[in-house]
């Protein structure tokens, strides 16, 4: 034991606590109901300790503990203490490679472990295991003297691994002692408080929960794993008082339909979240239906308990991690300077629980803890001026965007926020362009269209910060402690995603029209890209549109590396490692043009009914590129015959626009549309439009708004009066026939017709959305392609009611009428006045695109 006074280490304090308090309890097994006093666990951890002698293990000697939460967990923990043994808690649950890595790892004499783990690990050379399934050692009453310098090494925690390599932070049992000093004045705790401990006690968390039990002569409750179902019962059945969680745990109560007992308030002083991040959602959520105060903090392994909320529902504040009480804190920037409060660094804290040093790393050491004290966290945090710290995310986990810097919270906060969410995380990858991009991952409690979830990130963070993807799992890959293992999740995405690298074939010309559009001025081959006007914003817009046009991927680095169009040539023609070529296309677009386009040659999108525009995309030739887009929403109403009819146009609209971003991610935007198409991509220019992006050209082609026609009821009689004479009884069958089409209506004789179906359901669904469809005025320019031709019985108004979306409309009166317009030959006159607009946005500048205007 340690021989000074006051108090020098951990054991001390244990020796002192059973003087005080040696028939009260300690220790409860939560499913038993069997208890511990003081004096009994003294008794019992010190007949551990004897046992280790009679092995060969003593003071400074290694001892690695591989259990599961049980009450000799707790025993051998103590014996740690009182033996000046280095302890090396493990966990079990851990694969057997990594354990016996550790194990090695952390050079012990010992290793304790159930007998299924030490089956597992199989024999270790000269380390020696000990199965504590065996009988135990007798209790030990007489003292057991182990004098040992506090200084030396008393535990090795091993870090979670979340992001890369596993690190043992190395505490000396001086250390401990301010560990457990810390957990107790953090929890303000008294010899009346009692902990439920769902935690695993291989981790420092839990570890400084117990040491701050022994400090304050409370007890501990212990079950051997957390269950939802039986948490409160155990909470009420030994009265706890204060209730460490993570986040995870958080969640599954929320979604668990227990409900404690309303007396429940008396005893239960706070609930605590930690080593995670919690959304505010579930954490008013919480509070609001379990009525008990729940506040968030946060340990790090190299410390333990640094941050905690005041134990006050009024003092408390959400999205906080909470104050320090023990430590000086500071964020800085990446080059070391000291922040302002309200400024966003990385986090550093010191006080005299921090770590001596990782275990067998000095590099690592020296990197992470500096010579007067100062540890870094690895966490980027903001501290207001009343010292609660805010956590943005961990260093390692920022996806840098372009220069923009994403925190993954930012996301997974927008994403847990919307009701069929259970969970999220989001992590960076790899873009050759922006150099990262966040993709998200989430866990579903009800089904969702992906493209409403997207749409609701984009609404809350801008297209910028939104993620690329989001992906639904299962479950999300997490520690023991319930924290993300992003790794995992970059590696999933990494299987999914691969692209192979290929050299890149795109000429000369086309790569010099690509760099005159986003130059906006005439390029030669040794034109030089920054020298010519260029600048990193102008550079992302050309490496994209090299992607839309060509479907090769380069990173922004290459530019600067090649600035000039021979040099930056060659590079993409001697397909450097970095350059990808990728000819997948979203499932629901389509590439009309037959060619590969020209450089220069804008994307023009054609939404709802594309396809009908494939003519059209075979007359421009290379003076554009078309691409047809539909929705999910629509195949899922027609094709699949869902009931989930979309509810509006602009909700298609959204849809289209995000199909569209995936195949050009920046502006200027060329839309088009054909008959109900129209609307949809008027609502899709809108949408742009507000998001910041330039909109030159609105095509709408023989688009009928409300009241424009007239019908003429003796033309309408002729016509068909003569067809009725022609044709008869089948005339008049045709007829009917193709008038339920039109309005959806599904004869039974055509049930097992698919095509038929298919025509009826969505001539319904354009016939619903468009009746509940009013355009609001758009302010942006149009032009409006209208059919010479008047439908039969009808008179159709110039301009089609489109004055009354934007006075300035353009109108072009074209061949045919609305089944013919874009049908050989009629066609052609509609593509020569589509190039005419084409070449006036090419040859014109008429606004800074949005580039140009976030460079400046």
């Amino acid at each position: 034991m340690c021989a000074s006074t006051p108090p020098s280490c951990l054991a001390d304090v244990f020796l002192a606590a059973v003087q005080e308090n040696a028939n009260a309890p300690l220790l409860i097994e939560a499913e038993t109901g069997i208890s511990l006093t003081y004096a009994e666990a003294l008794a019992r951890a010190r007949g551990w300790v004897a046992l280790a002698a009679s092995r060969g293990v003593g003071v400074g000697d290694g001892v690695a503990l591989i259990l599961p939460n049980r009450p000799v967990t707790v025993l051998i923990i103590l014996a740690a203490a009182l033996g000046g043994w280095r302890l090396v808690p493990l966990s079990p649950h851990d694969a057997v490679d990594s354990l016996a890595k550790l194990v090695r790892h952390s050079e012990v004499k010992w290793v304790l472990a159930e007998s299924n783990t030490l089956a597992r690990l199989g024999p270790l050379s000269d380390i020696a295991g000990w199965d504590v399934d065996a009988p135990s050692p007798p209790a030990w009453e007489a003292p057991v003297q182990a004098l040992f310098d506090p200084e030396m090494d008393g535990l090795v925690v091993y870090t979670s691994g979340t992001t890369g390599a596993r690190k043992g932070a190395t505490f000396t049992h001086r250390q401990l002692l301010a560990f457990a000093k810390n957990a107790a004045a953090y929890h303000e705790l008294t010899a009346e408080d009692r902990l439920l401990c769902v935690m695993p006690l291989y981790h420092s968390n839990a570890l400084g929960s117990l040491f701050g039990v022994i400090q304050s002569r409370s007890s501990i409750v212990l079950p051997r794993r957390f269950e939802p179902r039986e948490w409160w019962e155990w909470v009420v059945r030994y009265r706890c008082t204060w209730l460490p969680l993570v986040p995870a745990m958080v969640t599954q109560l929320l979604r668990s339909e227990v409900q404690p007992p309303k007396d429940v308030r008396r005893h239960v002083r706070f609930v605590k979240s930690s080593s995670a991040y919690l959304s505010d959602i579930d954490h008013e959520t919480f509070e609001r239906r379990f009525v008990l105060l729940l506040v968030q903090g946060m340990g790090v392994t190299e410390a333990g308990f640094v941050f905690l909320n005041p134990l006050s529902r009024h003092e408390r504040r959400l999205g906080s991690v909470g104050r320090a009480k023990a430590f000086e804190v500071r964020v800085s920037a990446s080059d070391g300077t000291v922040l302002d409060v309200g400024e966003a660094g990385v986090l550093s804290i010191r006080g005299s629980s921090v770590m001596r040093g990782f275990w067998k790393d000095a590099a690592l050491t020296q990197q992470t803890l500096a010579s007067n004290g100062w540890l870094k966290t690895g966490d980027r945090a903001i501290i207001d001026a009343n010292g609660f710290v805010r956590l943005v995310a961990r260093e390692v986990d920022v996806i840098n965007k372009g220069g923009t810097k994403i925190a993954p919270q930012e996301i997974e906060a927008v994403l847990t926020s919307h009701p069929a969410v259970a969970a999220a995380a989001a992590v960076g990858i790899v873009d050759l362009i922006l150099g990262e991009d966040a993709v998200a991952f989430v866990e579903l409690v009800s089904p969702v269209d992906m493209a409403e979830l997207h749409r609701h990130c984009v609404e809350q963070l801008g297209g910028l910060r939104a993620p690329r993807q989001i992906l639904v799992v299962a479950q999300l890959p997490r520690n023991t402690l319930g924290k993300v293992l992003r790794q995992e999740l970059r590696s999933q995405w990494g299987e999914q995603s691969s692209v192979g690298v290929q050299v890149a074939n795109v000429e000369l010309a086309t790569l010099s029209d690509i760099w005159r559009v986003a130059l906006r001025s005439a390029v030669g081959p040794e034109t030089h890209f920054f020298d010519a006007g260029g600048h990193s914003l102008r550079a992302i817009e050309m490496l994209s549109e090299l992607r839309v046009a060509t479907g090769i991927e380069a990173p922004l680095s290459s530019v600067y590396d090649h600035p000039t169009l021979t040099d930056f040539h060659r590079y993409l023609m001697g397909g450097g490692s970095d350059v990808a070529l990728r000819s997948k296309l979203p499932p629901n677009v389509v590439r009309l043009s037959s060619g590969p386009g020209a450089g220069a040659s804008p994307n023009v999108f054609c939404l709802y009914s594309g396809q009908r525009c494939r003519p059209l995309a075979q007359s421009l030739d290379t003076a554009a590129v078309l691409y047809a887009v539909t929705t999910p929403g629509v195949v899922d109403y027609v094709a699949e015959r869902s009931d989930a009819l979309p509810r509006c146009v602009e909700d298609l609209a959204r849809e289209h626009v995000a199909a569209i971003r995936a195949i050009q991610p920046l502006g200027p935007y060329c839309l088009m549309g054909f008959s109900f198409g129209g609307r949809v991509a008027l609502e899709a220019a809108r949408q742009l439009r507000a998001a910041g992006e330039l909109v030159p050209i609105l095509a709408v082609i023989d688009v009928v708004l409300a009241g424009s026609l007239r019908h003429q009821w003796l033309g309408w009689l002729w016509i068909h009066g003569r067809r009725i004479v022609g044709g008869g009884r089948r005339y008049l069958r045709q007829a009917w026939r193709m008038r339920r089409q039109r309005v959806g209506r599904q004869r039974p004789m055509e049930r097992d017709d698919t095509l038929s179906r298919h025509l009826q359901r969505e001539a319904y669904l354009r016939r619903v959305l468009r009746h509940s469809h009013s355009p609001a005025p758009y302010d942006g320019p149009i032009v409006l392609f209208q059919a010479m031709e008047d439908p039969e019985g009808y008179v159709a108004e110039r301009g089609l009611g489109w004055q009354s979306v934007n006075p300035d409309v353009e109108v072009h009166f074209v061949p045919g009428h609305h089944q013919t317009v874009l049908e050989p030959p009629n066609v052609d006159a509609l593509a020569r006045l589509m190039l005419r607009h084409l070449e006036n946005m090419r040859g014109s500048d008429p606004a800074p695109s949005p580039l140009e205007v976030r460079a400046s």
